[in-house]
């Protein structure tokens, strides 16, 4: 008996499935439906309660103990709208030489803002300590 010949039946069931391949890509698609009217908005729901005031985390008291920084800025911005912001900054990178700072450039000037907090006990010989 004679052996079946497997790549034969590979390249016909290949060059037949081009042709069809080929064949069912003739054709322009047909013209777009025409859209939908618009539906009405609902009604906004009302808001929800707030949450209850969460506890403070984790070594939240230990970080805090020697006091914290207030920011308080105020002025106006280059598009003449004036501003105020207050952050009470209680936490801190804890390395020193972390260089974590913000630039701001106003026609020219530019506005370094850096701001660090030691986390240490007074008079730690770490190198992050306060005298």
């Amino acid at each position: 008996m004679r052996d079946f010949n497997f790549k034969i039946l590979y390249k016909a069931i290949f060059i037949l499935s081009i042709g069809l391949l080929f064949t069912n890509c003739e054709g322009e698609d047909g013209v777009n439906g025409l859209d939908g009217v618009n539906g009405i908005d609902g009604v906004n729901g009302e808001n929800g309660e707030n949450g209850l005031a969460g506890e403070n985390g984790e070594g939240f008291d230990e970080l805090t103990q020697y006091g914290s920084i207030t920011l308080n800025l105020s002025g106006t911005r280059a598009d003449n709208i004036p501003f105020t912001h207050e952050a009470e900054l209680k936490f801190s990178p804890n390395d020193i030489d972390d260089n974590q700072f913000s630039i701001r450039d106003v026609d020219g000037l530019e506005y370094h803002f850096d701001v660090k907090r030691f986390l240490n006990i007074p008079n730690s010989y770490d190198d992050n300590s306060i005298d």
